[in-house]
């Protein structure tokens, strides 16, 4: 299980920072690149226990069921404007609505803070206007999600590998599933990565595909390839746009896993998408 850092100040000493990481448990695999650096870690609990001791925001998990998907959005509704409405009810910790080619999507997700607010928005909110459009409100299947609640320390520290297993035959099958299952799946991935900027976010996806990209889809023997593979999907929805456009141009787009994207389809995948 691997840990990307970020946020560090300038004058950080690689050794020093590798000896407060290694006593929760045996590292791996050090790396740096582009001020950042990634600790891969023998076991999975000791991931867990520098992120959670060391990580200058704390995660703070909360219920499912405290959690809404709001459904049948108008396009133009912002994220102020659906925490507005939701506030009636409660106190929401939480608005997104997902975005795809700079578009905002036609559903959300809230989280209240109580499952009683929860249980309130259902029961007076649903069938509610919203931007001239009646929502239609369920409470999520999504697993438990992190509010990260911001504490002194400058350091960042992100979790790569996701906590949600995703079975094999649903490599790169998003697309097979409902809407709603795929919007809370990508929900998920977005929670973990969305404060990483683009630069970031390209040398997470460059340095973990990696690890894997040589297993032919469908191969994929443990849970951690087969999240892996989630996050191509997920990298795709957010950024890889360029490389496809790019491709279908002129051919001149390139990262350092721009050909095995080729290679194994992804880039295909995306399109279909």
């Amino acid at each position: 299980m691997s840990l990307v850092v970020t946020g560090l100040p300038q004058k950080t000493s690689l050794p020093e920072l590798s000896s407060l990481f290694s006593s929760h448990g045996k590292i791996l695999k050090v790396k740096e690149r582009n001020k950042m650096v990634f600790f891969t870690f023998e076991q999975q609990k000791s991931a867990i226990s520098a992120q959670k001791h060391l990580n200058g925001e704390q995660a703070a998990y909360i219920n499912k069921a405290t959690e809404l998907y709001v459904q049948n959005l108008n396009v133009k509704t912002t994220e102020e404007e659906l925490k507005s409405h939701f506030s009636q009810v409660g106190t929401v910790l939480s608005a997104k609505i997902p975005m795809s080619h700079g578009k905002r999507l036609n559903y959300g997700f809230i989280v209240l803070q109580s499952e009683k607010e929860a249980q309130s928005a259902l029961s007076t909110l649903n069938g509610s206007k919203l931007g001239g459009k009646k929502i239609n409100i369920e409470v999520s299947r999504s697993q438990r999600i992190p509010v990260k609640q911001q504490l002194s320390s400058d350091k960042q520290i992100e979790q790569i590998t996701l906590s949600t297993a995703v079975k094999i035959e649903h490599i790169f099958g998003l697309s097979k599933k409902s809407q709603k299952q795929k919007a809370e799946l990508i929900h998920q991935i977005h929670q973990q990565f969305e404060q990483l900027n683009d630069q970031q976010l390209i040398a997470v996806f460059n340095e973990q595909l990696q690890h894997t990209i040589q297993l032919r889809l469908g191969e994929c023997a443990t849970e951690a390839q087969c999240e892996l593979l989630n996050i191509v999907e997920y990298f795709a929805l957010r950024g890889s746009q360029m490389a496809v456009e790019q491709d279908d141009q002129d051919n001149s787009w390139k990262t350092p896993i721009f050909d095995d994207m080729k290679r194994y389809g992804i880039l295909k995948r995306i399109k279909s998408l």
